[in-house]
This record gives structure tokens, sequence and C-alpha cells, in this order.
């Protein structure tokens, strides 16, 4: 499920999936002297299982919960090579064309895109273009001021760390009343700092911890600041392009989708995951819609744990092992 990237995102709690890039490796064959011919060695059949309980799973979440889309893929290096990865899908990519789901299908990255702003403030900061323990004023002074905001925001006590790890205290723009119908704002284009100067007109959230996508327009803007170039561009040229990301782009204001994709049925949300599980087997997650009920949520975790563990010697995961590492996606403007 190849990634598109995104700057930023309309959708209220909402989210879409991201995919992982795939790799080709060459296999290069020695030959022998010319005038020998050499037989191929057979290579003795690998069983790498029909996983039955994941497709059942899949299945149950379109057939039995009325989503229209839903995909797997799992990658594990655990596995022998030729197991290693292997992908699922239920239901209907189009329901005008009847076209089936395709786990190539292209789908909006959505919140996937803070991993790569969040790998590309890294980077600056290990070419000491910029610290994790900066304020926010050492770079884009007077952006965040107390004075009148509700919040009584500070940015010159607000480090780049708390930015990367939502602990700035700042508001999410998403909860901004507007945001409640997001089909009215489809095609509204906003730049980052107007999303920033909005998110400082709400209340500041409860806690020491807010998931805020605020964090990460703010991070951008110092991005394009220290660098003079937009944070897209700099993604594109140190980690899409040296990765060999060759489905992964930007696709800005436009609002169509390059290549095959899955079309988005919204009945409010979006939902999508990713899982980092024992030994390293990554599961990616696509829905095309947030499960409704509690029962499809209990299936949508029943379809994460079973392309976790299937196949493995405990169905389920080992109490002595810690549990899956999970990310919830959110949305991005189309």
């Amino acid at each position: 499920m190849p990634t598109l990237l995104v700057t930023s995102e309309p959708g209220r709690r909402a989210a879409v999936a991201a995919g992982l890039a795939v790799l080709v490796a060459a296999i290069v064959l020695a030959t022998g002297p010319v005038a020998t011919a050499q037989a191929p060695v057979p290579r003795s059949p690998v069983d790498c299982g029909t996983h039955d309980q994941t497709r059942r799973a899949l299945h149950v979440l379109t057939d039995r919960d009325g989503i229209t889309v839903a995909a797997v893929l799992v990658a594990d290096p655990t596995a022998d090579a030729r197991c290693g990865r292997w992908t699922g899908t239920a239901g209907t990519a189009d329901l005008h064309t009847g076209r089936p789901m395709n786990a190539t299908d292209r789908l909006r990255a959505g919140s996937v895109t803070k991993t790569f702003t969040a790998t590309l403030v890294l980077q600056l900061v290990a070419e000491h273009r910029l610290s994790l323990g900066d304020p926010v004023d050492r770079y884009l002074p007077g952006l965040i001021h107390g004075r009148g905001h509700v919040g009584g925001y500070d940015g010159s006590r607000i480090t780049v760390r708390q930015l990367l790890q939502h602990t700035s205290g700042l508001p999410d723009y998403l909860d901004a009343p507007e945001w409640e119908h997001p089909e009215q704002l489809r095609y509204h284009h906003f730049e980052p700092l107007d999303l920033v100067t909005r998110a400082l007109e709400l209340p500041r959230p409860h806690g020491t911890w807010h998931y805020a996508t605020t964090n990460y327009l703010v991070l951008g803007v110092i991005v394009r600041e220290v660098t003079g170039r937009p944070p897209e561009a700099e993604v594109t040229r140190r980690i899409i392009e040296p990765l060999g990301l060759r489905d992964s782009y930007g696709p800005g204001d436009d609002i169509h989708v390059q290549g095959p994709y899955s079309r988005s049925y919204f009945t409010a949300d979006d939902g999508a995951l990713i899982a980092v599980g024992p030994g390293g087997r990554r599961v990616a997650v696509a829905l095309n819609e947030v499960p409704a009920s509690l029962r499809a949520e209990l299936d949508f975790l029943d379809l994460v744990d079973k392309s976790l563990c299937e196949g493995r010697s405990s169905e389920r995961t080992p109490k002595r092992v810690a549990p899956p590492t999970l990310l919830q996606v959110r949305p991005p403007a189309v």
C-alpha cells in the first residue's frame, strides 16, 4: 500500500492508512565455465500458510460490519524470505465500478506524514542546524504568544522536543467547531500559519500530553525557516528519493490521486492503524471508514491481532513480550 504525502489535514478525528514501501532485491546467479551447462538447483518448497484467520477477519469487517474496504499488509523479518511479505484484502475499492480492493492501491497517508516530518527535524538536529531544546521563539519569534489567546500560550517556553512529543500544550486546530463538518471545507486551501493562528484561539487542552496536528504544522514552518525550502521539498529530497519510494509524493492541492486508488466512503471518520509486534513483524491495516460500533471496533482489533500473531507458535502476543506498538493516523486534505 504505497504512501501519499500531504501537508495539511482537514478531516476531524479521521484517518487513512499509510503503506509500506516494497524493497526489491536482484538475485545474481553464478555461472560456471562457458562449456559447462549447470542444471538449476531445485529450491525446496516452503509452506507460507494460507493466513485463513486473517482473511476471515478481513471479511468479517466488510461482510458483517458493513465497512466498504479492508486491507492488510504484513512484513515479517523473521520469516523465510519467500514468506516475509504478504497481503490480504476484502471489499470493494469503487462502488460505482465494482472494482475489488487491491493491496497495491494508493491511499492518502494522513498523519503518517508526521513520521516523515519528525525524521526531517531529527536530521536537522544531527546537522546542528537546530536543537531539540530550542524554544519555538528562536525560529519563529512572536508566532505563539500569550496575549489575546484563551490558553495563554508562550512560544518562549515551548521547545522543539515538546512539539515532536505532543507535550507542548497546544490545542489541535481540528477541535475548532468548523471542523465538525469537514466536507464544507474540502476544497478550501489553508496556509499552515492560518491553521496555527486558529488553534491558538482555542482553550488549552487538559493534561500534559495532547495529540495535536498543530505541533507538526509549527515544525513544518520551522523547517522552512531553517532550510529556506518547503518541508515537502525537503522530505522528497532527504527521504523519499534516497529510499526509492517511487509511489510516494506530495499531492499539494491536487484533489486527484495519481494511479489506481481506493475511494473513501465517509460516514464520519476514516480509520487506519500501523502496528509493530514481537519479533519485528510489521502490520499496516487500512479501512476506508472508521468502525461505527463496539463490535466493529473489536473486529478491527481482532484483525490486527491475527495479522501480528497468525502462524507463530502462539496465536496471541506472549505475555512476557512487550505489546505491539500502535500508531493511529488521521486524514489529509484533498
